[in-house]
């Protein structure tokens, strides 16, 4: 199971989360999350 999500810095509340099968790659979600302007938006690998 993946759970991307995106957490406001300021206000530290989750704006954005997305349960999807393990399945789903990182990419594929990058379609579905709304970006907003200025913003930073790191990715973590998975850890064996």
């Amino acid at each position: 199971m993946n759970l991307p999500t995106q957490i406001d810095q300021k206000t530290s509340i989750t704006e954005f989360i997305l349960f999807s099968p393990a399945s789903v790659l990182d990419v594929n979600v990058l379609d579905v999350i709304p970006f907003e302007a200025n913003g930073a938006y790191p990715f973590l690998e998975k850890c064996p």
